[in-house]
């Protein structure tokens, strides 16, 4: 039998190449070493570059969300909401301001301040010759009603001439304000956004018709609206609606003939803009900045370029009122240049446009200045006679 030759086993294994789990290990190592030393080297610019990032994008989301509150910042200053007109009575003297209120077609309660200046009963006799003024007025953004009470009685004091406002005739004219309190505002129901806003002025206007301008009034009056801020857009925005479709408040009031609808005479716009996007682009004028491009999200236009394009395209029928903007000299909201871009617009588009800068008024200061008070109320006295 042959034996069977035993090979050693050191002919087959060499005892200096290291077994295969020593390769795996090692290469394991190198692996964990060179990924551990990459990630400490991208840790710092991932962390200086995607913080801000998540924070302007975290920032951009919550001003697209809340954009209704950071625009109309209706508590804003806080306990606005809980002030009333008696707070303010005494200032307003001798106006007489008194609270009234609205439902809109939505169910929102809206709140308003009706001020008038008594009369001796001998002066409010004058038959079927007076002409009367009521004034629509909406406000910016931001507090409540009662503290902008004392300016406006005090452009109406001055309107009023002391007591009467007088004409060649020898006939008297009393001055009305309706103030409107936007959803949201004061003691109004809701939350403000601009399609509320808008119903909210048509409710007001159709108010105001109702009220002053129905077949029983013994005294002939003329319209006017006024608004600032954000309230001359309201202002724009409603004046073209109503040119363009006076049936539409007419089918909500009582008017002296079916076929006759009352001449609206005066718009008067008080630091006004021409539309939201541009306050934007103005705010953050540089391009590398986010907030500049949340224009496409922005749910509040108040385009006041064009509402005055649709004032003028009205049918010839219906009167276009005069127009005068009060631009804020000081103006810390509204970039200078943008009130003269509306006033140019509105000169190209045919409209009687007229623009007083105030000097060194801030945005909701141009009542404040004295100059502000007289403009307006000469506004009042000769666009009503």
């Amino acid at each position: 039998m042959t034996r069977l030759l035993r090979i050693p086993k050191s002919i087959f294994h060499n005892s200096n190449i290291p077994p295969r789990h020593h390769f795996y290990h090692h290469n394991y190592h190198y692996r964990q070493l060179t990924t551990t030393t990459v990630s400490n080297i991208l840790l710092p610019p991932a962390v200086f570059l995607g913080l801000p990032l998540t924070l302007w994008t975290y920032k951009c989301l919550m001003m697209i969300t809340l954009q209704n509150k950071i625009i109309y910042m209706p508590n804003i200053p806080p306990y606005s909401r809980s002030e009333t007109i008696d707070d303010y009575a005494e200032q307003c003297r001798p106006v007489q301001w008194k609270g009234d209120s609205l439902v809109t077609g939505d169910g929102a309660r809206i709140s308003l301040a009706v001020g008038e200046i008594p009369k001796d009963e001998d002066a409010n006799k004058v038959e079927n010759g007076g002409e009367d003024v009521v004034v629509l007025y909406f406000q910016g953004n931001a507090a409540s009603l009662p503290p902008r009470l004392p300016y406006l009685s005090r452009v109406m004091r001055m309107a009023d001439g002391d007591g009467m406002l007088s004409i060649a005739n020898g006939l008297k004219k009393n001055i009305t304000v309706v103030a409107v309190s936007y959803r949201g505002y004061w003691t109004s129901t809701g939350s403000p956004s601009q399609k509320g806003i808008e119903q909210d002025a048509d409710a007001a206007l159709s108010w105001v018709l109702e009220r002053y301008f129905s077949r029983d009034s013994p005294r002939r009056r003329k319209l006017m609206i006024w608004g600032q801020s954000i309230g001359a857009g309201v202002a724009t925005n409603l004046t073209a609606n109503y040119l363009h479709d006076p049936h539409a408040f007419r089918a909500q009031s009582q008017l002296a003939s079916q076929d006759e609808s009352v001449v609206l005479s005066g718009l008067i716009l008080e630091t006004p803009f021409t539309n939201m996007r541009d306050l934007l682009f103005a705010f953050y004028p540089q391009k590398w900045h986010p907030y500049r491009y949340l224009s496409p999200f922005v749910r509040s236009h108040w385009d006041s370029l064009q509402s005055t394009q649709r004032i003028a395209e009205a049918p010839a029928d219906h009167k276009r009122p005069r127009i005068v903007m009060l631009e804020a000299g000081a103006d810390e909201v509204v970039p200078a240049g943008n009130a003269e871009q509306l006033e140019r617009h509105c000169r190209e588009l045919g409209l009687d446009v007229e623009r007083k800068v105030i000097k060194n008024a801030l945005h909701s200061g141009v009542l404040a200045k004295r100059d502000g008070q007289v403009l307006v109320a000469q506004f009042l006295r000769d666009d009503s006679g």
